[in-house]
């Protein structure tokens, strides 16, 4: 074995005697180093220009102090031997495609020293053979490609890479038949231009990996593997995973530098078992594309495993799936951008951190607890998204707030008490099941639909307003729109529903819902307004009912034995256009009464009780006093020039209408079967376009005894 010293000062070739010496700084002529020989370049060879014109073989090659430039132009150079193989300069310049082939196919152990060259000065190697460690023995050293084949198959290096801290500029592939080292060394990818290539052959790469080239893609041609403790980590550039799946402990993309991470139909598999296991938190700059970007955490330990995606909006949002363990799932981020969410195979606890924004579907899978009182805002704009409970509790509010969006339930859902469920924009779709929550509001000009389908609300809250649509501008109701209030509200607590204004916000028989106040001793109000509800029933309800409003009611009203209703300002307003029922129940009802529905039939279960200063006004419809049945009122008077109706439940039995002073004169009122007592004068002249209609008693229908101008 020889040592060969590359000596000119200025331009040479490699293949030449003129170039060489015995010795550092030596005469020239000694002869070309070949498969025997070393070759040096140091700070004694000058700073011109050294010309590979063949593609030479030599055992070992080491630059240091080297200050010129190697070209390599096409050729290569082949280093055949072990130990220290290469030794690089950060003070050499490298030009055309430069590569160094090492060949020993022995299980003797090789280091590589490039050092920390620039991207403009690095240098592939291909491992071409051998069983032996291959280390590269600086703490940071910078390569070109690094390739791991004999060049035609996946096979050729056949040992163990070591725990390497490299910065590769180039593309990287492995050979089926290697191994790595396991470690902390980070292998970082840095090119700034170009896609390059990452192909592990399906080796397992148990080290941190680092994406970290500003304008460069780093694109995997295979799954890439990592350890459960190790972290992948995209600092600039684009990470494009091309189909595959990187599977790695922990992710890490949490900075404002550009990058992008275009998952394609790949995904990312999180294996570490605690920690902060992926996070987007900081995503100013980062874009995410690909069919469903999808995260999976596959390993539960026993703490917590936090996922926290940046608050992106619907382009960035990303997939998650936990698929198993017993521990802690946390979800973070203040608006958080998550596509679809889904825990089945999981069974520990479910929590949140902070408020997070769902664009797609939601499963709660197995978890058996959930912790926390974050809102979680589904926001999808377009499709039907699907929300599974699984008879799990969402642990804080709801917001259903995606223009264009649908959200549908799978199966019963459920919101804790002191929680609301908010539609803001889209449509809630219930289907056939129960939504439980505390309370709900829906209170805005957006358009948005609440379709209950067969299913129903059951609102859970006290002490507060429990219901709001009192904007109902742009809300549509469909379905049984049915609501069940069932908070056990106690003595001094006030419970208030506030439909949609009817003079000012949009309330209507068409997003009047249907309320059931089914429990509680406290006071229940029906908001401050003229407010739109369908069914009023206070089945079950023991409190009292106070009506500081105008309660614009188009459905049924159904009093509860033993609630009370006190003194009001207002008036309840039957508005219905169809066939509804009244049932007092011997609840005397301390508010006026007016019923102004067009085509309205409104039929009194039993005796229909006012105070003794409660006016009954017959607007528009049809009323049906209790047949056998005597129903008491302060006074009656109709109102407008529409023809009303008054008649009783079962036609030819009389239903009595009493009123204990005062005279009561109506216009424009057809009667039949009523028997008008108590005290005060019931005025029904016909001449007033009053319909004695047969079967009347106690009603003047002739102004006897008044005064009659003729005129001829």
């Amino acid at each position: 074995m020889a040592a060969r010293f590359w000596v000119t000062g200025g331009t040479g070739n490699w293949n030449s005697t003129t170039n060489w010496s015995a010795t550092t700084g030596g005469a020239s002529g000694a002869s070309v180093p070949s498969t025997a020989d070393t070759a040096t370049y140091d700070a004694s060879s000058g700073s011109g220009t050294a010309t590979l014109d063949i593609s030479p073989d030599v055992q070992t090659l080491t630059m240091t102090g080297f200050t010129g430039t190697l070209a390599f132009g096409t050729n290569t150079i082949s280093l055949n031997s072990t130990g220290a193989i290469f030794t690089g300069s950060t003070t050499t310049t490298v030009t055309g495609t430069p590569q160094i082939i090492c060949t020993n196919t022995s299980a003797s152990a090789r280091t590589i020293n490039p050092g920390l060259v620039t991207e403009a000065n690095a240098i592939s190697f291909r491992i071409t053979a051998g069983t032996g460690i291959v280390a590269f023995t600086s703490a940071n050293t910078n390569v070109l490609n690094l390739d791991f084949t004999d060049g035609v198959n996946p096979t050729g290096y056949a040992g163990a890479l070591s725990n390497i801290n490299p910065t590769i500029y180039g593309n990287f592939l492995a050979s089926t038949g290697m191994t790595k080292t396991a470690g902390t060394g980070t292998m970082t990818f840095g090119a700034t231009s170009g896609t390059k290539t990452i192909n592990t052959a399906g080796v397992t790469f148990d080290n941190p990996f680092t994406f970290n080239g500003v304008g460069g893609t780093f694109q995997l041609a295979s799954a890439l593997t990592s350890g459960a403790t190790r972290t992948c980590s995209l600092t600039n550039g684009t990470l494009d995973l091309n189909g595959y799946t990187l599977t790695t402990g922990l992710f890490s993309s949490n900075q404002t530098n550009v990058r992008t991470l275009a998952f394609g139909t790949g995904k990312i598999v999180l294996t570490a078992t605690s920690g902060t296991i992926f996070t987007t938190s900081t995503s100013t700059n980062l874009t995410v594309t690909g069919t469903n970007p999808l995260i999976q955490a596959t390993a539960g330990g026993a703490g917590t495993r936090s996922i926290t995606i940046g608050a992106a909006g619907a382009t960035n949002a990303i997939s998650v799936d936990v698929t198993s363990g017993t521990d802690i799932i946390s979800l973070g981020t203040t608006s958080g951008a998550y596509k679809n969410v889904n825990f089945t195979g999981f069974t520990g606890t479910f929590s949140t951190a902070n408020s997070i924004s769902v664009f797609g579907n939601w499963n709660f899978g197995g978890v058996t607890a959930v912790s926390g009182s974050s809102t979680i805002s589904f926001a999808a704009t377009s499709g039907t998204k699907t929300i599974t409970s699984n008879g799990v509790s969402f642990p804080g509010s709801t917001n259903f707030n995606g223009v264009g969006g649908t959200f549908q339930l799978q199966d019963p859902c459920t919101v804790p008490a002191t929680n609301t469920t908010n539609l803001t924009n889209g449509t809630l779709d219930l289907v056939s099941y129960t939504l439980t929550t505390g309370l709900f509001a829906s209170s805005n000009s957006n358009t948005r639909t609440l379709a209950f389908g067969t299913g129903k609300m059951v609102l859970t809250g006290t002490n507060t307003n429990v219901y709001t649509t009192s904007i109902a501008t742009g809300l549509t109701m469909t379905g049984t729109r049915t609501v069940e209030i069932t908070g056990v509200g106690i003595g001094g607590e006030t419970r208030t529903v506030s439909g949609g204004n009817v003079a000012t916000g949009g309330g209507s028989a068409a997003n009047a819902a249907n309320l059931y106040i089914k429990a509680g001793a406290d006071i229940f109000s029906p908001g401050t307004a003229a407010r739109a509800y369908g069914t009023l029933d206070f089945t079950g309800f023991s409190g009292s009912l106070i009506t500081n409003a105008s309660p614009q009611i188009y459905g049924d009203l159904v009093l509860s034995t033993g609630m009370t209703v006190t003194t009001g300002t207002n008036t309840f307003i039957f508005a219905a256009t169809t066939a509804q029922t009244i049932t007092n129940n011997n609840v005397t009802i301390n508010s006026d009464i007016t019923f102004d529905g067009i085509g309205g039939t409104f039929a009194c279960q039993d005796a229909l009780t006012l105070g003794s200063t409660k006016a009954l006004t017959m607007t528009n419809g049809t009323l049906k006093l209790k047949s056998g049945t005597t129903s008491t009122v302060g006074s009656f008077a109709t109102s407008g020039t529409n023809q009303k109706f008054l008649s009783a439940t079962t036609p030819g039995t009389q239903a009595t209408l009493s009123d204990a002073s005062g005279t009561n004169s109506v216009n424009y009122l057809t009667i039949q079967d009523s028997n008008a007592t108590g005290g005060a004068v019931f005025q029904a002249f016909t001449s007033n376009f009053n319909v004695d209609a047969g079967n009347n008693t106690g009603w003047k229908f002739n102004n006897a005894g008044g005064a009659f101008l003729m005129f001829f």
